[in-house]
């Protein structure tokens, strides 16, 4: 659905907002999600987020939450059975997503 309509589409807005959309954390924390689930087993969406967005901007922002996520398990109750999963979801969304040299998980 966001693919879809009047050119450019929603996706394509989205993918061209200023750039402090993309550098203010904030405002990163709401876009770049919603740019994920749009591409999630989603091949088209997917192909217009790779022509419009460097793939590697969404890799780094799924490492990065991964790397939180693993932070705040370990310092709660050390390594828990909730870090490798949340391992396995960023891996597989990545992989789902993207097909990009900086993942380098396909």
């Amino acid at each position: 659905m966001v693919q879809s309509g009047r050119q450019p589409t929603v996706l394509q807005q989205l993918c061209m907002l200023p750039f402090h959309y993309f550098s203010n954390l904030g405002l990163r924390r709401i876009l770049l999600p919603t740019l994920i689930a749009a591409a999630f087993r989603n091949p088209l969406n997917r192909g217009i987020l790779e022509q419009e967005l460097s793939c590697s901007l969404l890799c780094t922002f799924l490492q990065d939450a991964m790397q939180v996520g693993s932070e705040a398990s370990d310092s709660i109750s050390g390594k828990s059975a909730n870090t490798l999963d949340t391992e396995l979801m960023v891996t597989s969304l990545t992989a789902g997503i993207l097909r990009c040299q900086p993942c380098l998980i396909l």
